[in-house]
């Protein structure tokens, strides 16, 4: 126990750090990453922290942990600790004005205050509230990867959070950052490749369960 929640502590830093620096990187005027760039905080991007934690958490625990297997066996744990707290953390985004939706006539639509990046953005004009949609999605999201086997939970967040996130890419009013691909935002990106890593991983597994079963029925 006590050797995983050092691995959680090693990898928080690191969530930060990548959320941090994929926001500079994603909004920075010129092509380089300047000490003014560095030093002045401008606000963190969820999916940077999120490769950034996956990537210190992976390298911490193959140095904390001998056995290889156990990775994924603790990352399939924590996945739904993970959806819970981000669902919490887009109602933050919700208060604090920041990744807001297109504006839109629908009643739903929100009207935020003045000094927060939606009213510096829209002004008064109400926008699609696309936090509080990612709210409910990540609880269908906690909701289904409940009822799914251990071992595919975290392959199952990956997958059902890389798709959702993609198409709601669609209805978000901020600056998504400079598009790597034609029509896709960086954001984009990164979700196709959660989707194509969940896709091979569930190849994979399937496949060595079924090698298993003919050697056990062999």
């Amino acid at each position: 126990m006590d050797s995983i929640l050092a691995t959680i502590g090693i990898a928080i830093p690191g969530s930060f750090l990548g959320a941090f620096l994929f926001n500079k990187i994603l909004f920075a005027e010129d092509s380089g990453i300047s000490l003014k760039l560095l030093v002045e905080y401008q606000g963190m991007t969820f999916l940077g922290g999120f490769v950034g934690g996956v990537l210190i958490f992976v390298l911490a625990h193959r140095c904390i942990f001998e056995k290889r297997g156990l990775l994924m066996k603790h990352l399939n744990v924590l996945a739904p600790y993970l959806v819970l707290a981000q669902s919490f953390g887009r109602l933050g985004c919700l208060c604090a004005g920041c990744c807001y939706g297109k504006p839109t006539s629908l009643i739903l639509g929100v009207r935020f205050v003045k000094g927060t990046p939606a009213y510096n953005h829209y002004g008064s004009q109400k926008i699609f509230p696309i936090q509080l949609l990612e709210c409910f999605c990540l609880l269908l999201i906690l909701f289904t990867i409940y009822f799914i086997s251990l071992q595919y939970k975290f392959i199952a967040y990956l997958f059902l959070y890389g798709s959702v996130r993609f198409l709601l890419e669609f209805l978000r009013g901020d600056n998504r950052g400079d598009f790597v691909v034609k029509y896709l935002s960086p954001s984009q990106c990164i979700c196709l490749i959660m989707i194509f890593i969940a896709l091979v991983s569930i190849i994979w597994l399937t496949n060595n369960q079924k090698g298993r079963r003919k050697l056990e029925n062999g």
